[in-house]
C-alpha cells in the first residue's frame, strides 16, 4: 500500500485546488464525475501524497492510446526516491515485494522525453517514471485501475529504496550519496509510520460492519495500501471475506459470505486468499483475521536468508504469495496469532476482536521500522 495516509494539509490542498477540469487524462471513455469523485478522492482518504495532476496529451494534442492514461507530480518521500533510482542510472525497477509484481512487473524509468513515447511506455510497461518527478500511468482496464497503479508505484519504489540501502549496508557497497537519500527520506517519516492511536472498540453488533470498520482502519493507521490486504470474520461454518480486488476503506458491499468448505455459489469473488483463511478457521480456534502489509514488516522480511525463521518473537514463512502459504501460515499461527510471509505481508489472527489484531499489526511494524534503522548503525 497506498494507499496511504499521509498527511492531512497536502490532502485539504489537494481537494481545495483540483477541479474536474484539472485532472490530466488521456482516455477514449471516461466519466469525469466518476473518476473524480470515486477514484481520486478514495486515493487522497488513503493519504498518497502527490502535488495535482499535469497535463499529459501528444504533440498533435490527440489521443495517441487506446489505453487510459494518467500523469501524477509525486509529492516527497516519492519524489525523493524517484530521484535516488534516476541518479543510479535505473532503467527500471524491478518490484521486491511479491504483490506489486503481481500487478507492475517492472516501472520504467526515462528521461524526459516526448508525451507521445511517455504515453507509449506507459501502456507497455503499465507505469514509467520520467525525469521531471511524475508517474504516467497506464491502462486499458478502466480508470480505477490508473490510480490503483499510481498507488502500487508508491509502495513498490518505497520498499525497493529501503531494501536498497539495507542490502549495500550488508554489502558493504553502501555510499555517502545513498545516506545523503535516507537521511532526506527520512525527513518525511511521520508520513508512513503507523498512528499510535488504537482503534476505538465500537462494540459493532453486525459482522459487516466490523469488517468494513477494520477495513477503513487499517487504511488510516498506514498498514495496507493500494488493493492489498484482506479481512475476514468466522461466523459458525462460514465466514465473512473482503471481496478480491477491493480496496479496504471502501467495503461497503464489497464483503462476501462463504463457507468454511466448498463454493459459495456467489458470483461475487472472495480475496484471492481465502484458502488461507479457510484453513486457519478449520486448524484452529481464532476466529477473526486481518492481513495487512505494513512497509517495513515486509522490507525487513526480505532481508532474511534461509537461516531466519523469526522477526523479533514473530514468525516468519518464506512462500511469498505462492500456494504454499495456504498451509504454512495455518500451522505456524496457531502458536502466537501473528505471522510474516516473506516479502508478502503480515497475517495477524485473534478471537472475534479485529481491534486486537490492528493493534498488534501496527506495533510489530513499528518494531520493524526501529530494527531496520538499528541495523543501519
Amino acid at each position: 500500500m497506498l494507499i496511504l495516509y499521509y498527511f492531512s494539509p497536502i490532502i485539504q490542498l489537494c481537494l481545495s485546488v483540483i477541479s474536474k477540469r484539472e485532472i490530466a487524462i488521456v482516455s477514449n471513455n471516461i466519466d469525469p464525475d466518476k473518476l473524480y469523485y470515486d477514484n481520486l478522492q478514495r486515493v487522497l482518504r488513503r493519504g498518497l501524497t502527490f502535488i495535482p495532476p499535469v497535463s499529459l496529451v501528444n504533440e498533435t494534442g490527440e489521443i495517441y492510446s487506446k489505453k487510459n492514461t494518467l500523469n501524477f507530480t509525486l509529492a516527497e518521500p516519492y519524489s525523493a526516491i524517484s530521484r535516488y533510482f534516476l541518479e543510479m542510472r535505473y532503467e527500471d525497477i524491478i518490484p521486491v515485494d511479491s504483490e506489486s509484481g503481481l500487478f507492475l512487473p517492472r516501472i520504467s524509468i526515462s528521461p524526459r522525453t516526448s508525451n507521445t513515447d511517455l504515453i507509449k511506455i506507459a501502456g507497455k510497461a503499465g507505469a514509467v517514471i520520467p525525469s521531471d518527478g511524475t508517474v504516467v500511468t497506464g491502462s486499458s482496464e478502466g480508470t480505477e485501475s490508473l490510480f490503483t497503479l499510481f498507488s502500487i508505484v508508491c509502495f513498490s519504489i518505497f520498499v525497493k529504496f529501503f531494501h536498497t540501502i539495507l542490502k549495500r549496508k550488508n554489502n558493504h557497497t553502501i555510499t555517502l550519496r545513498d545516506y545523503d537519500y535516507l537521511d532526506l527520506v527520512r525527513t518525511y517519516e511521520h508520513k508512513y509510520s503507523p498512528l499510535p492511536e488504537p482503534r476505538k472498540d465500537k462494540n459493532e453488533e453486525n459482522i459487516l460492519t466490523k469488517i468494513v470498520s477494520a477495513g477503513s482502519s487499517i487504511v488510516s493507521r498506514r498498514l495496507v495500501d493500494s488493493i492489498f490486504g484482506n479481512i475476514s470474520l468466522r461466523d459458525g461454518e462460514h465466514l465473512f471475506i473482503s471481496e478480491s480486488g477491493s480496496f479496504l476503506d471502501d467495503l461497503n458491499d464489497r464483503i462476501v459470505k462463504v463457507p468454511l468448505t466448498g463454493s459459495s455459489g456467489s458470483s461475487r469473488k472472495p480475496s484471492s486468499e481465502i484458502e488461507v483463511h479457510r484453513n486457519i478457521y478449520k486448524e484452529t480456534e481464532e476466529t477473526s483475521l486481518i492481513h495487512g502489509h505494513p512497509m517495513f514488516t515486509i522490507i525487513l522480511s526480505l532481508d532474511c536468508t534461509n537461516e531466519c525463521s523469526v522477526i523479533g518473537e514473530i514468525p516468519v514463512v518464506s512462500d511469498e504469495n505462492g500456494p504454499g502459504l495456504e498451509y504454512s501460515i495455518p500451522e505456524v499461527i496457531s502458536k502466537n496469532g501473528n505471522v510474516i510471509a516473506k516479502g508478502h505481508g503480515i497475517f495477524c489472527s485473534g478471537s472475534g476482536d479485529l481491534n486486537q489484531s490492528l493493534n498488534r499489526m501496527a506495533e510489530i511494524e513499528n518494531y520493524c521500522r526501529e530494527e531496520y534503522f538499528r541495523r543501519l548503525l
